[in-house]
C-alpha cells in the first residue's frame, strides 16, 4: 500500500512539474480553461506577457472561443490530439529572437538563430517584421500533415486543411514560435514543443515559404527533415464583440437578419463598408435582394465546408479601389507594388468599369482549381441559373472591407487567385488575389492554362474561381 501511495505521489509531483509556475495568476475564464483541457495546457495572459517582457495589456483580454469549443479540443486531446490555449503577445520573429535571448536560462530557445540575407536584414523587411495581433490561440502541436523539403507538399496541406472544415487554419508562425517559448520558460521541465519536427506556415521568404520549430538540436534527420502542420482554430472575437454593437447600432435588421443565419463574421453591413472604402451612404436604405431560403441554404453549405458570405459593396472599380487602399506594403493591406501594369492607358476600358452597388453573396471556397477557364464556366452552368462567376471588383473592394473590418485581419483568398470575367488590352482574363503581405495581385492570364497547375509567378497563387449567387 505504501508503495503505491508514492507511485501515486511521484506521478502527481512530476504532472505538477509540467505546470506552468503562475497558474494562481490567471483570469476566471483561463482557469475555466484548464478545467477543460488539463493542467499544462493553458498558458494564461500574465505570465505570457512576464517571461514575453511586455506590459499587461489596459483591458483583461477576451476569451474568443466557447466552452463547447474547448470541449472538442479536450476531446481530440483525449484521442491523441494536442491541442493548448495560449496567450501570444504578437511579436514578430525579429522580436521574438531578441527577448528570447534575454532570458537567462540554458536550452534549446538560445539557439533560436535566424540567417538572414543581407535583403532580410533591412529594418522594414515584412518576412521578419511582421507582427501579428495579440491575444489567445488555440493550437494543436500534433504533427499534422507530414511533407519533406524534398517533396513539394504546401498546396497538399492547404488542400487537407480545407477538408477539415471553415473552423480550422494553418497557424501563423509568430504565434508557433512565440508560443514554443514561452511554454519552454514557463513549465518546470521545459517542455520542447516541434522537438524534432518543423510548423510550415504562410509567410514567403525569397519565393518560399517559412517553416519554424525543430527546436531540440538532436533527434532530426536533417537530410530528409519532418515538416507538418500546427492547426489553429480560427477565432475572430473583435467580429463577435462587435456583433452585438452591430445589431444595437450599426446594422440594419435586415442585416441582423442574415447575421443570425450565416454566423459572426460572414455579413459586412452597408454602413461599416462604406466607412471603410471612405464612401458616402446611399439617400436611402439598401435592399437586400437575397430570401432567408437563400441565407438558409448558403448557411447550410457553410457547415459542410463551404464560405458564403453576405457582404455590400460600394461598387469601385480596380482602379477606383487602388486608390482607396494604395500600393505601400508599410500601409497594410495594399496592392502588390510589383504589378502595376494595370494602370496604363491601353487597360483602361476594363481597369476603370465601375459595378453596381449593393449586396453580394460570396462562396469564398476555391472552386473549379483543375481546369482551364472555358471549363470552369462550363461547371458553373451545371450548377444552374442561380450561379455565376463573382466580379473581379467586387471581390477585391470585399477582400479588403473584411481585412480592415476584422480584427484579425482576416485575408480572403490568401494564397489563390480569382480568375474573373474581364479581359486585359491582350484578351486574356484578369486573375486577383493571393492577398498576402507582398499585396493584392492583379494579373492575366491565357483562358487555355489548366488552373489547377499554374503557379502565379511561383507565388503559389492558384486559380480558383468565386462563387457568386445571382439576385
Amino acid at each position: 500500500m505504501r508503495r503505491l501511495l508514492l507511485l501515486v505521489v511521484a506521478a502527481l509531483i512530476g504532472t505538477m512539474m509540467s505546470v506552468p509556475a503562475f497558474a494562481t495568476e490567471m483570469t476566471k475564464s483561463e482557469r475555466r480553461a484548464v478545467e477543460i483541457l488539463g493542467l499544462g495546457k493553458v498558458l494564461g495572459y500574465r505570465d505570457v506577457c512576464l517571461i514575453q517582457k511586455t506590459k499587461l495589456p489596459d483591458v483583461e483580454p477576451t476569451m474568443p472561443f466557447s466552452e463547447d469549443v474547448l470541449r472538442e479540443c479536450a476531446k481530440a486531446n483525449a484521442q491523441g490530439a494536442n491541442w493548448r490555449l495560449a496567450y501570444v503577445v504578437g511579436y514578430s520573429l525579429r522580436e521574438e529572437n531578441r527577448v528570447i535571448n534575454l532570458n537567462n536560462v540554458e536550452g534549446p530557445p538560445l539557439l533560436f538563430w535566424m540567417h538572414l540575407s543581407p535583403q532580410e536584414e533591412e529594418p522594414d523587411n515584412l518576412y521578419t517584421t511582421k507582427a501579428i495581433e495579440p491575444g489567445y490561440r488555440l493550437l494543436d502541436f500534433t504533427n499534422r500533415f507530414t511533407s519533406t523539403l524534398t517533396i513539394p507538399g504546401w498546396g497538399a496541406q492547404e488542400a487537407a486543411i480545407a477538408k477539415l472544415g471553415p473552423n480550422f487554419e494553418r497557424a501563423e508562425e509568430q504565434a508557433v514560435a512565440e508560443v514554443c517559448f514561452s511554454n519552454f520558460l514557463l513549465s518546470s521541465r521545459h517542455v520542447q514543443f516541434l522537438a524534432n519536427w518543423y510548423h510550415w506556415g504562410r509567410i514567403r521568404a525569397r519565393g518560399s515559404h517559412v517553416y519554424v520549430g525543430h527546436t531540440s538540436v538532436y533527434g532530426l534527420d536533417r537530410k530528409n527533415p519532418s515538416i507538418g502542420v500546427v492547426i489553429a482554430w480560427r477565432s475572430s472575437p473583435a467580429i463577435i464583440e462587435r456583433t452585438v454593437i452591430d445589431i444595437n447600432n450599426i446594422l440594419t435588421q435586415a442585416e441582423r437578419r442574415a447575421v443570425e443565419i450565416l454566423g459572426p463574421g460572414k455579413v459586412l453591413g452597408y454602413r461599416d463598408v462604406c466607412r471603410v472604402q471612405k464612401a458616402e451612404l446611399p439617400k436611402t436604405e439598401p435592399t437586400i435582394p437575397f430570401s432567408e431560403a437563400v441565407l438558409l441554404d448558403c448557411a447550410k453549405a457553410n457547415i459542410e465546408g463551404a464560405d458564403w458570405r453576405l457582404v455590400y459593396v460600394v461598387g469601385h472599380s480596380l482602379r477606383q479601389e487602388s486608390m482607396v487602399v494604395g500600393w505601400d506594403l508599410k500601409k497594410q493591406p495594399c496592392f502588390d507594388p510589383d504589378f502595376r501594369w494595370w494602370l496604363v492607358k491601353a487597360e483602361d476600358p476594363w481597369a476603370n468599369q465601375a459595378i453596381e452597388p449593393g449586396y453580394r453573396l460570396f462562396d469564398f471556397t476555391k472552386r473549379f482549381s483543375d481546369l482551364p477557364w472555358q471549363d470552369q464556366t462550363d461547371q458553373i452552368i451545371k450548377l444552374g441559373p442561380n450561379f455565376e462567376r463573382a466580379e473581379e471588383q467586387a471581390v477585391t473592394e470585399i477582400c479588403f472591407s473584411n481585412f480592415l473590418l476584422s480584427n484579425n485581419q482576416e485575408r480572403l483568398l490568401a494564397h489563390w487567385c480569382h480568375w474573373g470575367r474581364l479581359q486585359s488590352s491582350n484578351g486574356r482574363h484578369i486573375i486577383i488575389g493571393d492577398f498576402e503581405q507582398f499585396g493584392f495581385y492583379v494579373y492575366d492570364i491565357p483562358t487555355g492554362i489548366v488552373s489547377g497547375s499554374f503557379a502565379v509567378t511561383d507565388r503559389g497563387g492558384y486559380l480558383g474561381v468565386v462563387l457568386a449567387r445571382k439576385p
